[in-house]
């Protein structure tokens, strides 16, 4: 049927030889080449620093933002998510940060306003869903003041090192603007219960 649609218009297709895969399919492909190669781009031909396109008032540093990416932040997003959902004490107490920094007023917004976060669990990223990484991502980074306080509580102190510094968070924010453009597309896939905001 779709050879025939097709060669009324004039496109030669063989349904035998040619292949369509899905749409959300072909997504994936791509955003796993987009965060597979970000961190190996080259960054010779960049000034040595530029202004953040979503905060104007940000100078970011070339060398310090290649260190980052050296660093591969999506790697280091996926071990704090598998270090805060290893066990049922580490998921009960990051939920109890949130709900008493929510209660208390820890969380605020770039004015300084109290702000509160949504009390819901880290996402891991899954290899076969194609919005998965940025949706991990995106929950990071909202509830990424609560993983502050998370890894200052005394518990938790010797896997400071899972931290993620400023520019590791810049490199992130930068890969969530990326991937944003894919998941805008319509898909069959319920995306509403995982983006935060």
């Amino acid at each position: 049927e779709l050879s025939c649609l097709l060669t009324l218009r004039g496109i030669d297709f063989d349904p035998v030889d040619h292949r369509i895969i899905c749409f959300p399919h072909v997504l994936n492909i791509c955003s796993g080449h987009i965060t597979d190669e970000y961190t190996a781009v080259d960054f010779a031909s960049i000034s040595e620093a530029w202004v953040d396109a979503l905060d104007g008032n940000k100078v970011i540093d070339k060398d310090a933002y290649i260190e980052a990416l050296r660093h591969d932040p999506i790697a280091l997003g996926r071990d704090i998510v598998c270090t805060v959902r290893a066990s049922s004490l580490c998921r009960e107490a990051f939920t109890d940060i949130l709900k008493t920094g929510n209660d208390k007023g820890w969380f605020v917004d770039e004015g300084n306003n109290p702000v509160t976060l949504p009390v819901v669990e880290l996402l891991r990223d899954v290899r076969m869903r194609w919005d998965s990484v940025y949706c991990m991502i995106n929950r990071l980074r909202t509830l990424k003041q609560a993983l502050d306080y998370f890894f200052l509580a005394a518990p938790h102190r010797d896997i400071t090192d899972k931290q993620l510094d400023d520019m590791d968070w810049q490199v992130l924010q930068d890969m969530e603007v990326v991937l944003e453009v894919s998941i805008q597309w319509p898909t069959t896939c319920d995306r509403g219960a995982d983006r935060v905001h």
